[in-house]
């Protein structure tokens, strides 16, 4: 029989991974969810084409309009060593800046090569984790986060949310959150009746009926 991999989805913190690792007998597959990755792509396209105009006429322009806007297919069909290589390629292309550009738009070069390299260094730092995610779409592979991260809101925001008026202990708040996953599996009777064999035994008696 073929045991399975584990795959852990998250936003390139280790910390999901260990725990995960620890209560595993084999080693969890890492993977870098792709909205990480889309939000931070977005700020550079963003502001590329006003990037391109401020070096018009320069081979910069060129790989700005042509090169950067394939960054994202390539991050998406598992291609990440070439994408970091067109954004080193944009990010020393745009490191002098022509004298006669005004200096808010000089500081807005410097707030775009920021963005290439906080991105580059996200990619350095998770490199491991990346794939093919294309595929694993094409595949029904889950390559998100998000369905996972909206169960957990709804979970916990209800009771547990800053909004609300109200402090919960450690001990407190977890056992709120096994009420809450047993009401939310429909759970929440079974259980009753594990402690209680009579809870809900005969149904209620309408008071219509009985006067």
């Amino acid at each position: 029989m073929k045991k399975s991999t584990i795959a852990v989805l998250a936003d390139g913190v280790g910390g999901l991974g260990t725990v995960v690792a620890s209560a595993s007998t084999r080693p969890p597959r890492n993977i870098l969810v792709w909205f990480h990755i889309s939000i931070r792509l977005r700020h550079i396209k963003q502001m590329a084409p006003s990037m391109a105009a401020l070096f018009t006429g320069t081979a910069v322009e060129k790989a700005l309009r042509e090169k950067l806007p394939n960054i994202r297919h390539q991050m998406w069909n598992g291609q990440g060593r070439a994408a970091v290589g067109r954004m080193r390629e944009c990010f020393q292309g745009t490191r002098d800046v022509p004298p006669s550009i005004p200096a808010d738009d000089t500081k807005r070069v410097g707030r775009f090569r920021q963005h290439l390299i906080d991105l580059r260094d996200y990619l350095y730092n998770n490199g491991n984790d990346l794939t093919d995610y294309g595929k694993a779409r094409r595949d029904s592979l889950r390559i998100s986060s998000a369905p996972a991260e909206s169960g957990m809101n709804h979970l916990i925001n209800q009771r547990i949310s800053k909004r609300q008026p109200m402090r919960w202990s450690a001990d407190g708040a977890h056992a709120l959150l096994q009420v809450r996953c047993a009401v939310f599996d429909n759970r929440m009777e079974a259980l009753f009746r594990e402690w209680f064999p009579k809870f809900r035994a005969t149904p209620p008696r309408d008071p219509a009926v009985a006067a």
